[in-house]
């Protein structure tokens, strides 16, 4: 009620775009009818005459994730008559297109119609198809809500089905299955096609289809993962041409197909480790660093029958010969991968190694370096390693550097040991007025589940004046994620005497302690993504991006 309310009375651009997208995450109510009863209110702000807020009312729609709202997201993104309408503007601005895009994806993602993703994917095909680029932000927003968009598997569909489809027109024919939707996007990002119409096949658009790739692969065959495989494996090649986005994607997106199994030299997951530890030697710098992190997730990964983790043990002696040894501007990443290696194991119940464990916390106790020590205590954090809490206490205290001490407690947190509770409080009491220490310190609080700072967190958030401290209090409270700070976020919603930024982030607080998912709505786009490829609409110089909103 309260964030209706103040969509209904407000005019502060802060305070509508924060309860719009705070009333999407809380999620939707139906009447007796079967129809949402808060989409026709996220529509009615499409045309309001801030862009913010616009676009804010386009992404919500896709937060809010319900069925309905799949035409009005398609005509904003085609630019169509009726989204114009919408937008009451001779055509609908490129932001709102892009924000329509990832929009899409997100439904996609939610809805339980195989027949709607088939629909979404479709429409989203469409655009990349255009053979004007306009901007690279739709045609990027097109592509990742693409593998958004995990359409069922069917390996067995009849040429009598495709061939129905390729008549009917249309690029129906490309979504029929899974496997049809990944035959589409390898043919895309072939570079001899992309020869033939380099305005329609952008190499920076290109540069986001491997991620889409592997996240629709791991629902498919092996005969489709080996297919992704070798195309990406051809783009990092020691000869390739390919641009260093292209590259560092593929690196990214071979870490998510491949797995720590061994079934032989021609074996696609030996293939990928081959060429990811080439990389690691050979590679240009970011594509050493992202080749790394995709080592520890395919060697975490078990593949199938009792081979499934024979490829993890020189994976890991890998890492370990990188952190040692290598330059020094690989060794962090090094340190960061074995705790990917270590948290994959984990989840997958598997053990680890107390070797890498202990080489791991030597290289954090050693190390004196701001810009280096996240990585190792990040790494002991992700293999739960309980020995390193005084290594992460010790670091705290050490260092000056807020980013280094905001790492001290999220390790912390991921530990998971509770007696450490106490100092990262006495962070939080006595950073105020250093916004990024407190988020992390909020968050390390939120991964031991204490909310005994909630009554402070929110005195802060009603004094606070800058934009930076208003943020990282706001992500505060939706990392502990208290009930009991709802009532007072909603009084400080309502609250005229303090300043529409500070209502603002008391919206967004709402949004994120009442969540209906476990994560942040965006953290499915985030996840593996690469982000050297980046558009001002994915995440932007201002924090205007869809990565950035709270």
């Amino acid at each position: 009620p309260a964030l209706l309310a103040a969509l209904e009375k407000e005019r502060a651009n802060d305070i509508l775009d924060s309860s719009l997208i705070a009333l999407a995450k809380i999620g939707d109510v139906l009447d007796e009818s079967g129809a949402s009863r808060f989409e026709q209110i996220i529509v009615d702000f499409l045309d309001h005459p801030s862009q913010q807020v616009a676009e804010s009312a386009a992404i919500a729609l896709g937060i809010l994730a319900n069925d309905e709202s799949i035409p009005v997201l398609v005509a904003l993104l085609k630019d169509e008559p009726a989204g114009r309408k919408l937008v009451g503007k001779t055509e609908v601005p490129l932001r709102t297109r892009a924000f329509a895009a990832y929009g899409l994806g997100l439904i996609a993602w939610r809805t339980s119609s195989n027949e709607k993703r088939q629909d979404i994917a479709e429409h989203l095909i469409d655009v990349l198809e255009w053979p004007q680029f306009s901007r690279r932000d739709i045609k990027v927003g097109a592509m990742t809500a693409l593998g958004l968009t995990l359409i069922d598997s069917d390996p067995e569909v009849t040429p009598e089905k495709v061939l129905a489809e390729e008549q009917r027109g249309g690029h129906r024919r490309h979504v029929i299955s899974r496997e049809a939707l990944i035959d589409y996007l390898l043919d895309y990002f072939d570079p001899a096609k992309a020869r033939e119409n380099k305005t329609t096949r952008h190499w920076f658009v290109r540069a986001h289809a491997p991620t889409a790739m592997a996240r629709l692969v791991s629902g498919s065959t092996p005969e489709y993962k080996a297919k992704v495989a070798e195309m990406l494996l051809g783009r990092v090649g020691q000869h390739t041409t390919a641009k260093k986005e292209i590259q560092m994607s593929c690196a990214l997106a071979l870490g998510q197909i491949g797995d720590g199994s061994v079934d032989g030299k021609d074996d696609t997951d030996v293939k990928i480790r081959n060429e990811l530890v080439r990389l690691v030697k050979d590679g240009m710098l970011q594509v050493r660093r992202f080749a790394l992190i995709a080592l520890a997730q395919s060697a975490g990964t078990p593949g199938e029958g009792e081979n499934g983790l024979a490829g993890t043990e020189d994976v890991r002696r890998e890492l370990l010969k990188r952190m040692a040894r290598g330059k020094t501007g690989l060794r962090p990443w090094a340190g960061l991968s074995l705790g990917v290696l270590g948290r994959r194991l984990l989840e997958n119940g598997q053990p680890m190694s107390d070797e890498a464990t202990a080489a791991l916390r030597d290289a954090a106790s050693d190390c004196r370096s701001p810009a280096d020590i996240g990585a190792y205590l990040l790494g002991l954090g992700l293999r739960r390693d309980r020995e390193a809490k005084q290594i992460c206490l010790d670091k705290l205290e050490y260092f000056a550097d807020d980013d280094a001490r905001g790492y001290a407690m999220i390790a912390l947190g991921l530990i998971a040991d509770r007696e450490v509770i106490e100092p990262i409080q006495r962070v939080v009491r006595d950073s105020q007025y250093k916004p990024a220490l407190l988020k992390q310190a909020a968050i390390g609080l939120g991964l031991l589940s204490d909310n005994a700072v909630v009554p402070d967190l929110i005195e802060m958030l009603a004094q606070a004046q800058g934009l930076a401290s208003q943020a990282a209090i706001s992500t505060a409270l939706g990392a502990i994620g208290d009930a009991r700070s709802i009532d007072r976020l909603v009084e400080m919603l309502g609250n005229t005497r303090i300043t529409d930024s500070a209502r603002g982030f008391a919206a967004a607080a709402l949004g994120i302690v009442c969540d209906k998912e476990p994560l942040p709505w965006n953290a499915k786009i985030s996840t593996d993504i690469n982000y050297r490829a980046n558009t001002v609409t994915l995440t932007g110089e201002n924090g205007t991006g869809i990565l950035d909103i709270l």
